[in-house]
């Protein structure tokens, strides 16, 4: 069984039997039909980014319209990815958006006229500088992207919160019916023995996998204070027995090793994987950091498996002058008619890409190969990847689509072919080959394009979507332009943090204010 199928059995299960099937066509404007879900990052666990959409031909996405009747209010920033739940708010199609204000709103996406429900979960942390010593969103509220329990018909995400006064991380569970918190919810991760509110950043997104939500942290931009990569565990069932996992339980004295990546925590519905930052204090012997991690679900903690981690052999300097692994969140893929089937790719601020094996990610230095597919010209803190990258299959290979860094200065994509220079997403193909091999063979022109993500219409079709100010769809193979928005301009440019979704035959785009949400209909 695949990565994707194997995580996806359980929710899909559910979804079948209320009647909605993958890849339900949408119908005129202003409608939409059941469709897949999008219930978490990139739509499954192993961060993929493909979405199964039987309707998204190349015709049909050539021929999609900004529809200048949908503008819903939105309050405050949006940074998370929005979710579709098919089934969602009363059994009704649902859009959820979350927001740096703290605000998650159920929206219908036939319609503007009025949300489903829109809450606010506690005033979110204004005045970073000064409130929390660093960082550079403000003001800061739910940044990580949540995920959706079809079967309980919760939403879990992280708000930091300002309680009694002082910065408090509070992991909520709300129902999508009625945007209320459940019983037991929230939890306080202060409660986590080690974990401190105050120091910690919660961007990646969360994962729920065998009725846990685990939720990923780093610090805030500036590494200000003392902080530590953490993954913390939340049982569905008894909340208030949290648990946590971190960075510094590797060697005493080291510190940070943030859990940056956008995707957050990975799964191939066993095991979790998560990319790390650099540490400090961790002297000549490696602690965790610059790497990419499995972690073993609790039973009843969390555990690394630290023998089999992967880290470049040039982390002590990767460590000192800041190039992290974990720019970008690891992304696990199969290629079942390959020697080596189970890869995971990682992509980092030096700008290259790292094809792993999952089973056994090698220890130090042992990447089944590197491809430098980035660099800049700026400060290593820059960085030349970050964002959300995603792997794909099409007839003709294998593919990883990922997002270089277009505040990097200098950035320079590599191998891009004749005419495709200039923009900040780049597509390499994976050979089956032992070891795998990842050569660039195509680019976008476009620059300030966020996470890319894909569709596939299960009879050849394949498109990579991505948006700045416009949406953009490309030929999956050539990179040749499907579709082209630039005629229709969002509101606002899209954050590079965020990552387009289809909903059902409709492309949506989330912006950061001044802006909203956008949907593109056939």
């Amino acid at each position: 069984m695949s990565v994707r199928s194997k995580v996806a059995a359980n929710a899909w299960a559910v979804i079948f039997l209320a009647g909605c099937s993958p890849g339900s066509q949408s119908s005129a404007a202003g409608t939409v039909g059941g469709g897949s879900d999008v219930l978490q990052h990139h739509t499954h666990a192993s961060r993929d980014g493909v979405t199964p959409d039987a309707s998204m031909s190349k015709a049909v996405a050539s021929a999609l319209k900004l529809d200048p009747t949908y503008a819903p209010a939105i309050t405050g920033n949006v940074y998370a990815q929005p979710l579709y739940v098919a089934s969602g708010t009363k059994g009704k199609p649902t859009l959820i958006i979350a927001t740096e204000s703290n605000h998650v709103v159920a929206l219908d996406p036939t319609t503007s006229a009025a949300p489903f429900w829109d809450q606010t979960y506690g005033t979110p942390v204004s005045g970073v500088s000064t409130a929390l010593g660093c960082g550079n969103i403000d003001p800061l509220g739910i940044t990580g992207t949540p995920v959706v329990d079809p079967t309980s018909h919760a939403i879990y995400f992280d708000a930091m919160t300002l309680a009694n006064g002082a910065p408090a991380h509070l992991i909520h569970a709300v129902s999508i019916d009625t945007g209320l918190d459940l019983p037991g919810w929230p939890v306080a991760v202060d409660g986590v023995t080690g974990f401190t509110s105050k120091t910690q950043n919660q961007r990646g997104a969360l994962q729920l996998l065998n009725g846990v939500v685990y939720v990923p942290y780093g610090g805030h931009d500036g590494d200000c204070n003392t902080y530590y990569g953490w993954v913390v565990a939340v049982p569905v069932a008894a909340p208030s027995t949290l648990s946590g996992w971190s960075v510094g339980s590797m060697q005493a004295g080291a510190s940070r090793g943030g859990i940056w990546g956008v995707g957050g925590v990975a799964s191939d519905g066993t095991s979790l994987f998560v990319s790390t930052g650099n540490t400090t204090n961790a002297g000549t012997t490696w602690s965790g950091g610059e790497a990419v991690l499995r972690l073993t679900p609790p039973t009843p903690s969390l555990t690394a498996d630290s023998a089999h981690a992967f880290y470049p052999t040039a982390w002590m300097n990767y460590d000192a002058n800041d190039v992290d692994l974990g720019g970008a969140n690891p992304i696990l893929f199969d290629m079942p008619t390959a020697p080596i089937p189970h890869l995971a790719v990682a992509l980092g601020k030096d700008g290259i890409l790292y094809l792993l094996n999952r089973d056994d990610l090698g220890g130090e230095g042992n990447a089944l190969s590197t491809t430098s597919v980035a660099s800049d010209t700026g400060p290593a803190s820059a960085g030349a990847l970050n964002g959300a990258g995603a792997a794909y299959t099409t007839a003709k290979g294998t593919y990883i689509a990922f997002h270089a860094n277009s505040h990097a200065p200098g950035l320079v994509i590599a191998g891009c072919p004749s005419g495709q220079t200039g923009g900040n997403v780049g597509v390499a193909q994976v050979s089956a080959t032992q070891p795998p091999k990842a050569t660039v063979v195509w680019c976008t022109r476009e620059t300030g394009l966020g996470s890319p993500m894909v569709t596939n219409n299960g009879n050849g079709d394949i498109i990579v979507w991505d948006a700045n100010q416009s949406l953009y769809g490309y030929d999956g193979d050539t990179g040749t332009k499907v579709f082209d928005g630039s005629s229709a301009p969002l509101p606002s440019a899209m954050h590079y943090f965020n990552t387009p979704i289809d909903a059902a035959g409709n492309l949506v785009v989330a912006t950061s204010a001044p802006g909203g949400v956008s949907i593109f209909r056939p």
